[in-house]
């Protein structure tokens, strides 16, 4: 259960779409930048929505007084085979989803779980949703691992960053009410040719009762639309 439980490191988001005539429409705070931004943002939108296949690999690190955590996950998801594959670094096991089944690699081989334990991340999803809500307060031309992007500053609200950061496990924030932000940047790097997400990036300085923490974020996509292996394929599951 554990790699479920980070898998939602960026999960929190509840994935709201605004859909009209003209395709979706991003949040109304991008107009503060301009008509640009607010093309760049339902063009991305549009390609999120349409993507069925990606990789997405998240690092967060997380420091408080003397805690400090570290989760790397990889997400594979085909979205017209309905599987996810979710891999986390803390843990030996590895979470499959086929369907609204769920199954974890263990020592003693697939082990099917709850029901409700289908319910894991899509990375690409919640990143969407966020740039759908969020304000759009500054975009740039840039260069990102050596591909022409946008990189557009979000302002989300507090509370879902408090939401990402208590769902970092280990680090002794149960819930996102104690938490509050005193600082934070979020960046999203959109590639100029495609429109896809291709790297996110989140700081935060925040204090939890009397002690300040610093958290870090970063996701980056790759393999849009490409062949994904999920492995195992689902028969395996079943033997």
């Amino acid at each position: 259960m554990a790699s479920l439980h980070h898998a939602t490191v960026i999960a929190v988001l509840t994935f709201v779409v605004l859909v009209s005539g003209a395709g979706i429409v991003p949040g109304t705070g991008a107009t503060s930048v301009g008509e640009q931004a607010v093309s760049i943002q339902s063009d991305a939108l549009d390609a999120m929505e349409s993507v069925d296949s990606y990789r997405a690999v998240t690092n967060m690190d997380v420091s408080i007084g003397a805690n400090r955590t570290f989760t790397n996950v990889t997400t594979l998801a085909n979205r017209s085979l309905a599987a996810t594959s979710v891999y986390s670094t803390d843990s030996n096991d590895t979470t499959h989803v086929v369907d609204d089944r769920a199954y974890r690699n263990t020592s003693d081989g697939w082990e099917p779980l709850p029901s409700e334990s289908a319910d894991v991340s899509d990375p690409a999803r919640a990143q969407a949703a966020l740039l759908t809500a969020a304000t759009v307060t500054d975009f740039q031309r840039a260069r990102t691992n050596g591909r022409l992007t946008y990189q557009l500053e979000l302002a989300p609200r507090n509370s879902t960053l408090a939401g990402i950061l208590a769902d970092q496990p280990g680090n002794g924030i149960e819930r996102a009410g104690p938490v509050t932000v005193l600082d934070r940047s979020y960046e999203m790097h959109v590639n100029r040719t495609t429109h896809r997400i291709q790297r996110v990036e989140m700081t935060l300085k925040f204090r939890h009762r009397s002690e300040t923490g610093r958290a870090t974020m970063v996701t980056w996509f790759t393999g849009y639309n490409e062949t994904v292996p999920t492995v195992p394929d689902p028969a395996s599951l079943e033997n």
